[in-house]
């Protein structure tokens, strides 16, 4: 399944976001963001939920072991801390 998202930013910050020192491709620079932030959760979740190094594997690779995992939700996990 796919998701879309909808960012919305002000001309000017479009501007600054774009310009001389900025992130050149908004849809880019967001995209890798979030790639980014997914490999971060799904090597947390392989260390809390799993007993293997994910180190040692692939994005595609964890999620395969994720995928039979039900995972705690934010709520849950913010919970459980306190």
């Amino acid at each position: 399944m796919d998701a879309t998202a909808t960012v919305s930013i002000t001309t000017q910050e479009k501007e600054l976001l774009e310009g001389k020192w900025g992130v050149g491709g908004i849809e880019t620079w967001l995209q890798n963001a979030i790639n980014e932030k997914i490999f971060q959760r799904a090597k947390a979740c392989i260390r809390e939920e799993t007993a293997l190094n994910p180190d040692r594997l692939t994005l595609a690779e964890m999620m395969e072991e994720l995928s039979g995992i039900e995972l705690p939700t934010r709520e849950e996990r913010d919970g459980s801390i306190e």
